[in-house]
């Protein structure tokens, strides 16, 4: 039957990632999410698919993929509801997307900051730094790298993208979280340079900075 068929198709799939026709495999793993939606397996097919990407060093797949399961296991979607009763598969979902997250973020801030050694432009990497810190905040504010995801991304708010407001908001959750952490006086510096550059932009303060 249509079990069977499936079962046989899983099979095929890793049969072609190991004869290396990586399209193929990969179009084959997109069909089996598409399939069942709900499937416990899907968070195994994603994985699949994403070790195909990091082997052929797809930059943009590897950045398609990781968003798209990102949206796919969200908490208040139909496959985190159908499978919320089993705890490995929905840790494994929660793993997958804090670690690939926090990939991204990585990837875009080094690639930033050489881009700035280099004294080229540098603005558009570190928003998307500041794009994926900030998806990786919203969903995981206690995860235990949180404390630093904070601090970077209030750092890229304040320096490079003069969103001050935002910048002391992090800052601010930095030091509400470990007030004896190893960014607390930078932090707490933050905020006050946070906010004497708001009081500046409206006007409620002059510009000793120029």
């Amino acid at each position: 039957g249509e079990k069977d068929t499936y079962v046989k198709l899983e099979k095929m799939a890793g049969i072609l990632v190991g004869a290396d026709k990586d399209e193929e495999a990969i179009s084959l793993y997109h069909h089996l999410v598409d399939h069942d939606q709900v499937s416990s397996k899907v968070t195994e097919f994603y994985d699949a698919i994403l070790e195909i990407e990091r082997k052929l060093e797809d930059m943009v797949a590897i950045e398609e993929t990781i968003n798209e399961f990102v949206s796919f296991f969200d908490r208040k979607g139909p496959w985190y509801i159908a499978n919320r009763a089993n705890t490995e598969t929905i840790t494994r979902a929660e793993s997958m997307k804090s670690d690939n997250l926090a990939f991204l973020a990585n990837h875009y801030h080094r690639g930033a900051q050489k881009l700035d050694k280099q004294r080229k432009p540098a603005r558009d990497s570190y928003a998307s730094a500041a794009k994926y810190y900030k998806m990786f905040i919203d969903r995981f504010p206690d995860h235990k790298t949180a404390y630093v995801v904070n601090f970077y991304y209030a750092e890229i708010l304040y320096d490079q993208l003069g969103e001050h407001e935002k910048a002391a908001e992090q800052y601010e959750a930095v030091l509400s979280k470990d007030l004896k952490g190893e960014y607390v006086e930078d932090a707490a510096l933050g905020v006050i340079y946070s906010v004497e550059r708001m009081l500046v932009t409206e006007g409620l303060r002059e510009d000793v900075s120029k």
